[in-house]
């Protein structure tokens, strides 16, 4: 594996090598290593952005060799490799937020003789091509995706997260970033490929991408154990070795603190942060989302918030910068905000292991009273049309884990499915649901099921597996889920339901406004508590499964629908 290394000049201080920067317990470079570890890589070679300077410090826990390597060193070992020899070259200043994968890319060599490039084209399933069907008000009728991902134009302006190339192909070709190599390969006739890979990058020439990155691996750290010669001070908060702690600091985790740090009396550090190896924080100073490069000294009553520092500071002076992490609430060490917000996740696990015990206990009941009933159904399904008893669709599972049998007792012709393409164009309601009027697949015992809610009894069986819940979103398959990925990963965080907002709430019944699917769905992921659940389950009885829409006032009184 070759890396390129980049020289990352700091927001305050000296800039340092980007390797060299601590990233979890270890630095971006053992970050790499332990991805190399798991390919077929022999060793490591690290080609120095800046050859007069300090070579970053190399990792430390690899069974790698490694090595770093000036311009003129490293042409002078690619003429001593063999034709055979791949080069593995990675560039980190782009990082793959979904981690390096290096086998995707490594075990495809043996077929395939050419340079190889790995591109980012995004994550949220971003890979698809989309061909939208509007009816003549503009009303969305059909919406349909491509999902192959070879041979697109974004490629050319993705991101490019390593390339595989034969060590043939590099003589007389300078390598100084990975889009001017693949172009250079190009140029020399070299046979390529691109592999589209579905993840979005951290930029990290940036300082909001290392603190976006920073934030992600301490995260992840922090909940992997302590390391050997590292040790937890308290719940999330890891501390290496030799370090010199006073009693009265104050940390809230995630934190990170590398070895032989000093961190004198009165030092509030609020995580995501890293503090780097030899680093020296003095009297009553305070960092807040910060990144420390090694050897940093931040002296009394300096503030460091959301920002990448090194080097000396200087005292009573604020340090900030542009950027704060999204997804990390400052937490009030004072008021205790942090211990409300956990304990706030406490009450909703419990809440969420307690629907799960009241879902198997009534499910589990009301199949043993409705036995003969359900039987007697499924006797009339059976010889009123020919066919299966029950359909059964894939729809998707709770935390996109795949998908589960949907059970529902058949009330279409058994050929509905095939007979669905040649009628979109009657499609009475928008988004990726179909719906007609006298629905000519419907069998005249569906007719009286699906006014009856009968048909949907058998998911009591999906509810006592786990697969649902009594109450949730409404299940759905794959495809109906991607028309919009944020509501997707919404309303997959719980179990999908029987009965739900979106059944009772509903306007336009006869038009299914699909804006007010997503609405009502997560207004249910917002304000989910048991005692939502238990009004929902009274009106839909009530209401005899939703026939009568229920304003959403009467269920959350502070949620308004608009538009």
């Amino acid at each position: 594996m070759v890396v390129l290394d980049t020289h990352v000049p700091l927001l305050h201080g000296n800039g340092q090598s980007l390797l060299g920067l601590p990233f979890g317990t270890g630095s971006l470079l053992d970050e790499l290593a332990r991805s190399a570890e798991e390919s077929d890589c022999d060793r490591i070679v690290v080609l120095r952005a800046d050859e007069e300077g300090e070579p970053p410090s190399l990792p430390v826990r690899s069974h790698l060799p490694a090595k770093c390597m000036t311009r003129d060193e490293f042409r002078r070992e690619l003429a001593a490799l063999e034709p055979s020899d791949y080069l593995l070259i990675v560039d980190p200043a782009c990082w793959p937020a979904a981690g390096y994968d290096f086998d995707l890319i490594v075990r495809d060599c043996r077929v395939y003789r050419g340079a190889m490039h790995a591109l980012s084209i995004g994550s949220n399933l971003g890979a698809f091509r989309e061909h939208i069907d509007c009816d003549e008000t503009g009303r969305i009728r059909r919406v349909q995706r491509l999902y192959t991902m070879m041979n697109w134009p974004e490629t050319g302006d993705s991101a490019q997260l390593c390339s595989l190339v034969p060590a043939r192909a590099m003589q007389g070709i300078e390598l100084s970033n990975l889009p001017a190599l693949r172009r250079a390969l190009i140029s020399a006739g070299v046979f390529t490929q691109d592999i589209p890979i579905a993840t979005d990058v951290f930029d990290l020439r940036s300082e909001q991408g290392i603190l976006s990155l920073n934030e992600t691996i301490t995260a992840a750290s922090v909940g992997l154990g302590a390391p050997a010669g590292w040790s937890f001070t308290n719940r999330g908060v890891l501390v290496g070795s030799d370090c010199r702690i006073h009693p009265s600091c104050r940390f809230v985790p995630p934190l990170v603190i590398h070895p032989d740090v000093t961190i004198e009396a009165g030092v509030t550090v609020i995580g995501p942060a890293v503090i780097g190896a030899g680093c020296r924080i003095q009297r009553d100073a305070f960092i807040s989302h910060a990144q420390l490069a090694p050897g940093t000294i931040v002296p009394n009553r300096t503030v460091v918030t959301r920002t990448v520092a090194g080097g000396r500071l200087v005292a009573d002076r604020e340090y900030t910068g542009s950027f704060c992490p999204a997804s990390s609430a400052q937490p009030d060490v004072e008021t205790g905000v942090g211990r409300a917000i956990s304990e706030q996740h406490r009450r909703k696990r419990l809440q969420f292991a307690i629907k799960r015990l009241m879902d198997i206990v009534i499910s589990a009941t009301a199949l043993v009273v409705l036995a003969p009933f359900l039987v007697l159904v499924a006797i009339a399904v059976k010889l009123t049309s020919p066919g299966p008893v029950f359909f059964v669709h894939r729809r998707e599972r709770m935390g996109e884990k795949g998908d589960f049998p949907c059970l529902k007792f058949r009330t279409m012709v058994s050929d509905a499915h095939l007979r669905q393409r040649e009628m979109y164009q009657q499609n009475q309601v928008d988004g990726p649901q179909f719906k007609i009027d006298s629905d000519p697949r419907i069998t005249r015992l569906g007719r009286i099921l699906r006014a009856t809610n009968v048909d949907e009894l058998p998911q009591l069986i999906n509810v006592l597996l786990g697969h649902m819940s009594l109450v949730g979103p409404r299940p759905s398959p794959f495809r109906e889920n991607q028309i919009c990925v944020p509501w997707r990963r919404a309303r997959l965080s719980v179990r999908p339901g029987i009965t739900g907002l979106w059944q009772l709430c509903r306007s336009d019944r006869h038009e299914g406004d699909f804006h007010q699917w997503i609405y009502y769905d997560m207004a249910y992921v917002r304000n989910f508590s048991l005692w939502l659940d238990f009004k929902i389950l009274v009106l839909t009885a009530l209401t005899h499964g939703g026939r009568r829409r229920v304003p959403l006032s009467r269920l959350l009184p502070h949620e308004r629908m608009n538009g």
